[in-house]
């Protein structure tokens, strides 16, 4: 059964879509780009087919996706790195 997708329940997607965005600011631009309408176009479909609460939840917490995003970007080359970069800052640390 497929449902309409109401202004509400597209608020409340656009919402998990942003805040997927603001933690995923290490990520090149086009990377983040490209997952935020991936997230989009997957909650649109399932908010049709089991209703906006359910295909939040199934998503889970989104500061878990995030780990796993960018697991998954860097992994393939295409992200940058996950937390601080300790080389650098070892090598400016010694040298002052």
């Amino acid at each position: 059964m497929s449902r309409t997708v109401s202004t509400w329940d597209r608020l409340r997607i656009e919402r998990a879509v942003w805040s997927l965005d603001g933690r995923l600011q290490d990520l090149p631009r086009k990377s983040r780009v490209e997952k935020r309408r991936e997230l989009r176009a997957n909650l649109i479909d399932a908010t049709a087919d089991v209703g906006a609460p359910e295909a939040l939840r199934r998503v889970g917490s989104i500061s878990r996706l995030r780990v796993s995003t960018s697991r998954a970007s860097t992994a393939t080359g295409r992200g940058g790195p996950i937390g601080p970069r300790w080389l650098p800052g070892s090598c400016w640390a010694t040298s002052h």
